[in-house]
């Protein structure tokens, strides 16, 4: 195990403790539910980076990376579907549907070599190479990350007192 290797370790942790916390709180709520598999979603990505970094061989490299996959292509939806419930945001449940769709599209084709393939080597460990559906795969993160951010702005600015402060904390 390197230096580089022990940060996402570490991360991903306690991200999953966090997501632990929050969901051992309430295990009924629906904001509890999505925001723990949020955290577990952000530490297979971490997790499996912390791996990755440590293999040498091409196929284990490309192997621990599918794996970081099967959390990274639900960060996005996760994180905007958890937005939507802390802002009651009710009028966005196609734009949810066609995103956790698009996301287990995303799960399937992370598997082929047209998503990722090849190895780039580092110094501090190695990392796949972006194929053609990784960049359609990039539009679909980056579309529903800017989703979670305008929907949380536009909470913040409708909130007041400690309903704010809270909806700062989430966007943060």
């Amino acid at each position: 195990m390197n230096i580089y290797s022990i940060f996402p370790l570490i991360s991903g942790i306690l991200v999953l403790i966090l997501g632990l916390f929050v969901f051992l709180k309430n295990k009924k709520s629906r904001i509890h539910q999505i925001f723990f598999l949020f955290t577990i979603a952000i530490n297979i990505w971490l997790s499996g980076t912390s791996i990755m970094f440590t293999r040498k061989e091409s196929e284990e490299i490309l192997f621990w990376d599918r794996i970081v996959y099967i959390g990274v292509v639900f960060i996005s939806v996760l994180g905007y579907h958890f937005g939507l419930l802390f802002a009651k945001i009710k009028t966005q449940k196609t734009l949810l549907y066609l995103g956790y769709l698009l996301s287990f599209i995303f799960l399937i084709l992370s598997r082929t070599k047209y998503f990722i393939d090849d190895v780039y080597v580092y110094s501090w460990g190695a990392h796949s190479q972006a194929r053609i559906f990784h960049h359609f795969f990039l539009v679909f993160f980056i579309f529903y990350v800017f989703l979670f951010i305008l929907n949380s702005y536009r909470d913040i600015k409708n909130k007041r007192g400690s309903e704010k402060v809270q909806a700062k904390y989430t966007f943060v």
